[in-house]
């Protein structure tokens, strides 16, 4: 015997939505666009989304979250399950018909990954009205489950462990820099070099950067950038850039700055600090560790105290600057 349940009044049919669990919430809104209607208004945990594409050629996932807690996974294989003697559900999802084989913990589907997955998560998003947490790209071939290629404008976490787009002007790297805008952390590994491919019009914004192959950031980009952390690996800067930035925060009000590591073959020149006051370090003015964990030894550094009071570290190595500010001048350490 079935149950009329769209034949009940409207605020009892929400009250039996709110009762579903996410799989079930999303079977429903794929039945007709008055059930996705209903399901789009009715309250509902959800607060977003992330989307990890594996490395190689293995999988990727549109992954249902509550606040740290996973909800459900929308789980996209290789493999065709059409090919695959398993129980197979059909959805109508947007503009494509997807084959399902449906789990307590996520719903699996094969083949056309990009396609899939690109339907999916704007469909999810879409359907409880939630932003992308995290973009998770791995090291795969398929540029096509780039941001770009996905069309995806907005995150608060992007991480790509590599770029693989052997594109001149590489446009999907292009693309995750000019035109994604990213608020928590952005996390860039490998990237194809070309010598004469640059960002000269970039501005990073989000909280923490990380760009593990930084050749492409030129000057005037990097001083442009207003990021709580900046770490760059295999920079074209030199040590004269550094200083100038250093410089901008010390004569600024900046207050979200708190640190820099930049490693490049062209920092062997000495920075001077002279026009800093700089001090060797006290250890009644600031502890000797910078991290909770005692990971970044700030001993051998030299302080710099701006006209606020806030106190600046410099530290520099053959081919490392990094550059600190002191928030809490005596961290807490866990041993």
């Amino acid at each position: 015997m079935t149950f009329p349940l769209l034949k009940l009044p409207f605020l009892a049919i929400q009250n039996v939505l709110q009762n579903l669990d996410a799989p079930d919430k999303f079977d429903l809104a794929t039945c007709s666009r008055k059930c996705r209607r209903l399901v789009k208004c009715t309250p509902h945990p959800y607060t977003g989304i992330d989307i990890i594409v594996g490395m190689g050629r293995s999988y990727a996932s549109v992954i249902l979250r509550i606040g740290d807690r996973i909800c459900y996974d929308w789980y996209c294989r290789g493999q065709e399950y059409s090919r695959m003697r398993v129980r197979k559900d059909r959805r109508t999802v947007g503009d494509m018909t997807i084959v399902f084989r449906k789990k307590p913990d996520k719903m699996e589907t094969g083949g056309l990954r990009a396609e899939k997955l690109k339907v999916l998560y704007k469909y999810i998003s879409d359907l409880f009205n939630i932003p992308i947490l995290t973009y998770e790209y791995g090291n795969t071939l398929n540029v096509k489950l780039l941001p770009m290629a996905l069309g995806i404008k907005k995150c608060e976490r992007m991480i790509i462990t590599a770029v693989r787009d052997y594109t001149p002007d590489i446009p999907h790297l292009r693309y995750i820099i000019e035109e994604v805008e990213v608020s928590k952390k952005l996390y860039i590994g490998y990237y194809p070099h070309y010598s004469d491919f640059q960002m000269e019009s970039a501005r990073f914004s989000m909280d923490i950067l990380h760009l593990n192959t930084a050749a492409c950031i030129t000057r005037d980009v990097f001083l442009n950038m207003d990021c709580s952390v900046i770490e760059m690996n295999e920079a074209s800067l030199s040590s004269e850039d550094i200083l100038d930035f250093i410089n901008q925060w010390y004569i600024s009000e900046n207050t979200r700055f708190e640190r820099l590591l930049v490693e490049s073959d062209n920092l062997k020149t000495q920075l001077d600090l002279n026009g800093f006051n700089p001090r060797p370090w006290n250890s009644n003015v600031r502890g000797q560790y910078y991290d909770e964990r005692k990971q970044m030894n700030f001993s051998s550094g030299l302080d710099i105290i701006r006209s606020d009071g806030l106190l600046g570290t410099v530290k520099q190595s053959a081919e490392t600057i990094e550059f600190v500010v002191w928030k809490n001048r005596f961290p807490m350490y866990l041993w």
